[in-house]
């Protein structure tokens, strides 16, 4: 990701002081034990966006005299932000010089970026360039001053070194918005400025009305503060071993000219909070039930949350310094946690520091969100019970974490309600923090009640996330995808879904990926002997695409009657392929092909229904793909609770997975030999499953439990009148269904054939989660699938016993699968292209298990769950209306279906006879 380099000028640059000057005897203010750990060259900067659609010429006339009016007169009360941090050569304290005429310095800009989306994009949460907000916040310089009150450059452990207090910058984009910065010196903490920010706010807003600052003027009273343990005297000894190093100390920027960083906005809304709150408390209390709060904070579980997911997001491929620890780091507010009386309205810094500590397996780990949540808890009871205990090796522990290990320290706090600062043209659209690479910048949220924004820096270009392929995968590698479709009642207009239920499936969406992360990423094939793999970066995306139809009949598509595949097709997202470096559309011997893993549509049918569809690789299997579904769809049903991902998040472990039979090298000479062919396929875009001049038809047969029933007595009872001996105990309903249609359809299509002798197939999958020597969990990210195939000859399945025949085959070969789940898997590829690419065959794609109708998104359970597919492929779901029925769906030529449902009825009733 480049930086994009903006311009600005300068419109003016101007000194504001009080607008009356401080009383004479006002010339200077101690700094406290609380103050002197934190003095120095450390800034704080913040920044709030605005809406102002005007030019330059209004702007300069109308709000800057107001912005710079109100701000003298806060100045009258806020007198020492106008003065300068003086730090005199050691023995001497340091403190704020705060006398007529300090001023504070006020620069006034303008963009001159002829894009409209400058103002937009940078007060958005989205990802922005570190150094483009840098260039919004005002630069301080500091100063030294001899003996003689002469000011040099330079510095000499015998000067006074002057560090300002505070700068202002304002930014305006025109006929977008403006951006107030301020950079402020740590002599004061955040709630002392925003106590007068919203001093400035408010009267800026009422046209010089200072009743909000005189019932709350800002507390200089150094005397409230109490140092019973004798701090002061420990941190000045810190604070003069780190003043002479300030020679090499530069305040003016956060980044310098090498760094490429980043920062974007999470957004974790109430009710996302809440379900993280009741998640954590209902896991603490079955593991330590004695020892779990009654209540924990929504600041506790946020920064839990977002800590765990920060590491694990950063150190997902260094496992080998899993042993490292990981800190957080955050400052807590002592105002009314001391034994003592502060007020509210005390100018300096008030704050204690809280650790928490755990090893990065820990925070890496399942229980990571957890652990985290457990430390930050503990630290901030500890504080509780004293602010300032083990407050000696503050600075200490600070270097040991910060500056040398790996961090994350929190600035800011939902409680200072930034968002109410409103200058007289509406509240802030963003409210932001342009901080180090270590801190994490938290805010309550701009726009929901409840809600909670945290932000962090990365660099541009992260380390990659690569995950191997197993043998599994290599097995299924390359242009093949699945394509699923999901219906649901909708009776409502396009605005309603653009404007209420558009967000809501956008958002849970981007929590689903916080886990799924690689449905973002891309399939690399590299030109042998490389392996492929998975690739997923942050800057990877899921493509999401919102359509309208009003030409296609929504009735006809989510129903079980024929309909033309074409159209179905159309509510599937494509996707493109491309090559990494040539960028052509040709694929050379050398080149590295990239295909995504997958790609969503939403067709809104108009007061009628919608579609969402999904297109996803097969480098996972049916399972991966539900798990992410019904996962995305809980997040979205109960407005962002993530309960149900938090109990069975996907699992990404390639390890688990052994290869005794040496499996993989066979795969991959296979792959190799295919991926050779890929050039005459791509075309730009996934294939479509239909071809020109084709006219299939989709259509469902759906198979009552009663059928069901039937076929598993008659079969059952007829194996046994042949074969007692080798008659099975039970029957599955999906032996005995796919058995009944795979003959039907045979029949149906073949009745006019004189080529009985050809073999017909049978191919189908097995989920091998459960059915290996070692364990593999149900929520593992893949394919873990063996394949079953049976051959019986055409005439076979046409006879009068077709139907057996195919079940015993289909339980055969079930049961053979059983003994040994990868007997004869060196021929799969073999035996593949025999059967389904020149033979006659049947393979069903889907299962009843994953119980697909269970996806509900919040507007109720799909009224139709589809496939799209080539015609030698038969879907398979559990029924959406009956418990314990079936649907299975085949492509059929025109007039196909009439003359399948014929056979089917006729065989029904030949069971029942």
């Amino acid at each position: 990701m480049a930086y994009e380099a903006r311009t600005y000028k300068l419109i003016e640059r101007s000194q504001i002081g009080p607008a009356i000057p401080p009383h004479p005897n006002s010339t200077s203010l101690p700094l406290t034990f609380l103050d002197i750990s934190l003095a120095g060259p450390i800034y704080v900067r913040r920044q709030f966006f605005y809406h102002f659609p005007y030019p330059i010429h209004h702007f300069i006339h109308t709000t800057l005299p107001s912005l710079k009016r109100s701000l003298s007169l806060a100045l009258q009360h806020f007198f020492p932000l106008a003065g300068s941090l003086h730090c005199p050569p050691p023995p001497r304290k340091p403190f704020i010089h705060c006398t007529a005429p300090h001023s504070v310095p006020l620069a006034v800009l303008h963009s001159d970026s002829s894009h409209h989306h400058t103002f937009q994009h940078l007060s958005s949460n989205s990802l922005k360039s570190l150094k483009d907000l840098d260039h919004l916040v005002p630069k301080l310089s500091w100063s030294s001053i001899l003996e003689n009150d002469v000011v040099v450059d330079g510095v000499d452990d015998n000067l006074t070194l002057v560090f300002p207090i505070l700068a202002l910058q304002v930014t305006l984009f025109p006929n977008q918005g403006l951006c107030i910065a301020i950079t402020y010196c740590h002599v004061m903490d955040d709630r002392s400025c925003s106590h007068f920010m919203k001093s400035w706010a408010s009267i800026c807003e009422s046209g010089g009305d200072m009743s909000f600052l005189e019932k709350s003027p800002p507390c200089y009273d150094r005397g409230v503060v109490k140092d019973p343990k004798g701090l002061e005297a420990i941190f000045l000894r810190d604070y003069f071993e780190e003043r002479s190093k300030w020679k090499n100390s530069e305040i003016g920027s956060v980044v310098s000219d090498h760094d490429d960083l980043y920062k974007a906005t999470l957004v974790l809304r109430g009710k996302d909070i809440e379900g993280l709150r009741k998640w954590v408390m209902r896991e603490w209390e079955k593991n330590e039930e004695s020892s779990a709060p009654k209540y924990l904070s929504k600041f506790v579980v946020t920064c839990g949350f977002v800590w765990g997911s920060f590491v694990k997001t950063r150190y997902r491929d260094e496992d080998e310094e899993d042993e490292k620890d990981e800190y957080f780091t955050f400052a807590a507010d002592c105002r009314n946690r001391v034994e003592y009386s502060i007020a509210g309205n005390y100018f300096g810094n008030c704050l204690a520091r809280c650790h928490a500590t755990l090893k990065r397996k820990e925070v890496k780990g399942e229980e990571g969100f957890l652990k985290g949540v457990k430390v930050i808890e503990r630290a901030i009871q500890d504080m509780k019970k004293d602010p300032f205990e083990d407050a000696e090796s503050w600075n200490d522990k600070f270097v040991k974490m910060f500056v040398l290990g790996s961090i994350v320290l929190v600035t800011g706090s939902p409680n200072f309600r930034v968002y109410d600062t409103d200058f007289g043209f509406g509240r802030p659209t963003k409210v932001e923090m342009v901080h180090s690479f270590k801190g994490m910048s938290l805010a309550e949220s701009g726009h929901e009640e409840g809600g909670l924004e945290a932000s962090q820096i990365r660099p541009a270009d992260p380390v990659e996330r690569n995950i191997g392929l197993t043998f599994f995968d290599i097995s299924l590698v390359g242009p093949i995808y699945i394509k699923r479709q999901f219906f649901y009642h909708y009776p409502f207009s396009t605005h309603h879904f653009t404007h209420t239920t558009l967000p809501s499936l956008k958002h849970s969406l981007s929590l689903a990926l916080h886990h799924f992360s690689p449905f973002a990423g891309k399939l690399l094939c590299p030109p042998p002997p490389r392996k492929p793999f998975i690739r997923y970066t942050p800057n990877d995306s899921l493509a999401f695409t919102i359509l309208e139809s009003h030409s296609l009949d929504f009735h006809l598509l989510s129903t079980n009657s024929p309909t033309n595949l074409a159209d179905l097709d159309l509510l599937s997202p494509k996707l493109s392929w491309s090559t990494i470096d040539e960028g052509v559309n040709g694929v050379g011997e050398d080149d590295t092909l990239v295909l995504p893993l997958a790609a969503l549509q939403v067709t809104v049918f108009p007061n009628q229904g919608l579609c969402i569809a999904i297109t996803y690789s097969h480098v996972m299997d049916d399972s991966s793909c539900n798990h992410f579904m019904k996962s995305w769809a809980s997040v979205c049903a109960s407005g962002g609770d993530l309960t149900f991902l938090n109990k069975s998040p996907p699992s990404y472990e390639r390890e688990m997975i052994k290869d005794p039979k040496g499996l993989e090298a066979i795969f991959l000479e296979h792959y190799f030999q295919q991926r050779a062919t890929w050039k005459d396929r791509f075309v730009g875009k996934t294939e479509s499953v239909v071809s020109e001049g084709d006219d299939y038809h989709k259509a469902t047969l759906v198979l009552g439990s009663k059928d069901i029933e039937e076929m598993k007595k008659w079969a059952m009872n007829e194996w046994k009148k042949s074969e007692e001996s080798s008659a099975p105990k039970f029957l599955s309903k999906f032996v005995v269904a796919c058995g009944f249609v795979w003959a039907s359809f045979v029949k149906m299509r073949y009745r006019n054939e004189e080529e009985e002798d050809k073999e017909e197939y049978f191919i189908f999958k097995a989920d091998c989660r459960n059915r290996l020597e070692y364990s593999v969990p149900a929520n593992y990210f893949g394919n873990c699938i063996t394949r079953c195939d049976v051959a019986v000859k055409r005439k076979e399945v046409m006879g009068e016993e077709g139907f057996l025949k195919a079940v015993k085959a289909i339980e055969g070969a079930i049961e053979k699968m059983k003994k040994e789940p990868f007997e004869g898997a060196e021929k799969w590829d073999e035996t593949f292209i025999k059967m389904f690419a020149f033979g006659s065959a049947v393979m069903p794609a889907g299962s009843p298990k994953f119980t697909a109708y269970d996806t509900n998104f919040g507007f109720g359970r799909p009224i139709k769950c589809e496939m799209v597919h080539s015609h030698k492929i038969m879907s398979i779901a559990e029924s959406a209306y009956e418990e314990g029925g079936l649907e299975v769906g085949f492509n059929f030529r025109k007039g196909e279906y009439q003359d399948f449902v014929a056979v089917v009825e006729r065989g029904l009733q030949a069971l029942k006879s």
